[in-house]
Formats: structure tokens, C-alpha cells, sequence
């Protein structure tokens, strides 16, 4: 009877193993989806300043392209908000290119880019979005 309650003791702590680590596997999950929330939000918040901007491409690129770094003012406004709200994007700058789409100057294709890290992971994350404003 005593080998019988042990054996049940153990069935009994194998499952509840099995159950910490499935939160702790959804817990991890649902920090990811969180960060990709957050990095969407940010990418459309930046794409809808541009669309209510002059759509001309040079100006869109002035004003925002990451290859002009701190003299772009809404780019460096825009990653500094991400900076703050992702973990870990401060090592990875994010990314706005700006480009003509076709011979019309005022259509632009903009991709941009966001980088984070969730702690503990050793794996770099992007979110990639890609719009045409006109």
C-alpha cells in the first residue's frame, strides 16, 4: 500500500510539473504577441504621420528615412518611442526607407523595420511593414 501511494505521489507531482511548465510556456508566448502588438502599433502609427503628411518622396525621405539618422525629425521622434516601449530596441535602431514608386513624386513605397529583443532571449525579433502612400 505504501509503494502504491508513492507511485501515485509521483504520477500525481509529474503532472503538475507538466502544468508549470505549459504556463510558463504560455507565459512566454503571450510576452511575444505583446511585443509584435506593440511593434505593429508603433510601425502603423509612423506609416499614418506619413500619409497625412505631403506625399512627395523627397519630402517623406527628409523628414523620416533612418539613413538620415537625428536630422530626420520625425524619424528620430518615431524611434525614440520605440526605443522606450520594446526591451532590448535599443541595440537594434529601427528602419525606415523611403523610395519612389514609379515616375509620380508624389507615390512612395515605405518599408519599415522594428527590432527587439524579449529578455532572456538570446534571438532578435523584426516586424516588417511595407505600405505605398499617396
Amino acid at each position: 500500500m505504501l509503494i502504491e501511494a508513492m507511485v501515485a505521489i509521483l504520477v500525481f507531482s509529474l503532472g503538475v510539473l507538466g502544468l508549470v511548465g505549459l504556463q510558463a510556456t504560455s507565459l512566454q508566448h503571450i510576452s511575444d504577441a505583446k511585443y509584435r502588438i506593440d511593434a505593429a502599433n508603433l510601425t502603423e502609427q509612423l506609416i499614418s504621420q506619413m500619409w497625412s503628411e505631403n506625399h512627395a518622396t523627397a519630402t517623406l525621405a527628409a523628414k523620416y528615412a533612418s539613413a538620415n539618422g537625428k536630422s530626420a525629425a520625425g524619424y528620430a521622434a518615431w524611434a525614440a518611442r520605440v526605443t522606450s516601449a520594446l526591451p532590448g530596441a535599443s541595440g537594434h535602431a529601427p528602419s525606415v526607407a523611403v523610395e519612389a514608386d514609379g515616375a509620380d513624386a508624389s507615390r512612395s513605397t515605405v518599408t519599415v523595420v522594428v527590432y527587439w529583443q524579449p529578455p532572456g532571449s538570446a534571438k532578435t525579433h523584426n516586424y516588417t511593414a511595407v505600405s505605398r502612400i499617396r
